[in-house]
């Protein structure tokens, strides 16, 4: 299972789901009851800036993205968790990792919602992003980044800290069709993860179980499950099978000891 740095071992009894400390926060954040029954849902998503976003999303769907958990390894959830909606709205540091990303909203959950839980172990499917071919071969949209890059603070323009060798130009974008596409440079396969939400797109828990620790250049072209239900076609493929024709690897479905998220309390969110 994919598990947080900044998640503090948990001990027997109620604890804390996440590490305390300013340095886990986002620099501001707004949550608010949702007002509107219509517009587009965004249930958590992890921007490549270090945000993160939610437009009328319950508390279970913040709870999933937060965690990368499925609905039913988050146990103990009140009624109103799957009714009320909630806007979400942060500001992240410039260049902050996307893996500490996840640490603070769930800092941000423990601090708004009042969250307690606790973690158990149970017996269950895990997908293992391994690679496809034994001969190590990486595929066309798989390469190792030749060097670090400069990204951009997306509210300035100005170059983030630490400085990086050579222009860093990224594209996580839907297409008119459905289609998503997606350029990333000098990133860890966790992030390639994260942001494309391989979690709902495969069904299951996912972990990086490549053995590739560098850093690489991913060019990847999928549609989504929800275009796909739409009938869209565009590029045609789902992201499983794009992980395979495009960079080498594959989903292996597993049967392994996963974590199961207990809730023990969680509270309506203050008012900004």
């Amino acid at each position: 299972m994919i598990r947080v740095a900044l998640i503090v071992a948990l001990f027997a009894g109620v604890v804390r789901a996440s590490a305390q400390g300013a340095d886990n926060a986002f620099d501001a954040a707004s949550v608010k009851t949702s007002t509107s029954n219509s517009g587009p849902l965004v249930p958590g998503i992890f921007l490549p800036d270090g945000r993160w976003s939610a437009q009328r999303a319950t508390l279970a769907m913040l709870l999933r993205s937060a965690y990368s958990l499925p609905f039913d390894r988050i146990l103990g959830m009140p009624a109103w968790a799957h009714t009320e909606r909630f806007d979400i709205v942060t500001t992240s540091s410039p260049g902050m990792p996307i893996e500490r990303s996840r640490g603070m909203a769930q800092r941000l959950l423990i601090d708004r919602f009042g969250l307690r839980a606790h973690w158990e172990q149970r017996g269950g499917d895990v997908y293992a992003l391994v690679l496809a071919d034994p001969s190590r071969r990486l595929g066309p949209g798989l390469r190792p980044s030749g060097a670090p890059c400069q990204r951009s603070d997306p509210a300035t323009g100005e170059p983030l800290e630490p400085p990086r060798t050579g222009p860093c130009v990224e594209t996580f974008r839907r297409l008119d069709d459905g289609a998503y596409q997606l350029r990333f440079r000098d990133r860890p396969l966790t992030d390639l993860l994260i942001i494309a939400g391989a979690r709902d797109e495969v069904g299951g828990q996912v972990a990086d179980q490549t053995g590739l620790s560098a850093r690489f250049d991913i060019d990847l072209d999928y549609v989504p499950r929800s275009a796909r239900g739409l009938g869209a076609v565009g590029l045609g493929v789902p992201l499983a099978a794009a992980v395979v024709d495009q960079l080498g690897l594959r989903f292996e479905r597993r049967r392994e000891s996963i974590d199961v998220l207990v809730i023990d309390s969680v509270e309506r969110p203050t008012p900004d």
